[in-house]
């Protein structure tokens, strides 16, 4: 049973997530370990059931930021964008700023408008650039917004700036020479002829949605297994070549321990903490998941 890679890590991790959501809201739980707890509730839960879970919690309890937090990119897989773009911006009020949750809105917003980039869209990606002047996908939504406005040398000299800067296998290098070639062909034919990149592959980022998504959100328990399982060992291994995405350490850990790798898990975690030394954000990120999750120090 294969999975694609672009659905293992855009479905089964917002699930997972709601999982753990829903557990630790339960207080005064008896003694069994949380893996456990987790992997029955994965054998007698389908996603929709979870999913239902967390909105009669959220329901009645509307000022949890978590709940929508942890609701948001599930419902993106979905292509549900509407509750999408409202849960992210739910979060951002009640838990806070912050990159990941300021591009999911501005991603949920694009979709619900067919590719066209927002005020409100761009409004966030901004604002993730303040916060992340490194970030590249901000930066390439909005060169597609000045071209959307006709603002086609801005948008050109933008695209021309993301291709020289971009290592020669990013995924997105060749969307974006296939932009470039409708505003500056001449330019573009020169990034097409480079030969360093011309075997990059297409674009793998892209979210699942609609059918695709749904179809794994529904399936069968041991099948869900199995393509968690899928899906940490290819994050593991993503991690092992580029240790530098603090949201992918604190995904892992997380993820090895619903799956009762507690071993694992304290190992990512160590290997966590070597790789972020002087990233004190992600460290905290990190730290702040070892003690939901008492992995100890």
């Amino acid at each position: 049973f294969i999975v694609p890679v672009s659905i293992l890590t855009s479905v089964a991790l917002p699930v997972v997530s709601l999982m753990l959501y829903l557990d630790y809201g339960r207080p005064g739980m008896p003694a069994q370990p949380l893996n456990e707890r987790l992997a029955e509730a994965n054998a007698t839960s389908t996603p929709n059931d979870l999913i239902a879970k967390v909105e009669q919690r959220l329901r009645e309890h509307p000022e949890d930021g978590k709940g929508w937090d942890v609701i948001a990119p599930v419902y993106y897989a979905m292509g549900r964008y509407p509750d999408a773009a409202d849960a992210y911006q739910k979060a951002i009020q009640l838990v806070g700023e912050d990159p990941k949750r300021l591009q999911g809105f501005a991603n949920a917003r694009i979709r619900m408008e067919n590719g066209i980039v927002t005020d409100d869209a761009r409004k966030a990606l901004q604002r993730i650039i303040v916060l992340n002047p490194n970030a590249i996908e901000p930066k390439i939504w909005l060169a597609l917004a000045k071209e959307q406005d006709g603002h086609l040398s801005e948008a050109a000299a933008d695209y021309k700036e993301l291709i020289t800067k971009a290592p020669a296998d990013a995924p997105w290098r060749p969307v974006l020479v296939e932009r470039l070639a409708k505003l500056d062909p001449q330019s573009a034919a020169a990034f097409a002829n480079d030969k360093s990149a011309a075997n990059a592959p297409a674009s793998a980022s892209g979210v699942p949605s609609g059918p695709e998504a749904g179809a794994v959100m529904n399936m069968k328990p041991e099948d869900r297994q199995a393509f968690i399982t899928q899906m940490v060992d290819n994050l593991a291994a993503r991690l092992k070549t580029d240790g530098s995405d603090a949201n992918g350490w604190v995904k892992l850990i997380r993820a090895y321990q619903v799956l009762g790798r507690h071993d694992d898990a304290v190992k990512a975690l160590n290997d966590a903490r070597a790789s972020l030394k002087g990233n004190q954000g992600g460290l905290a990120q990190v730290e702040d998941l070892a003690r939901q999750l008492g992995l100890g120090s």
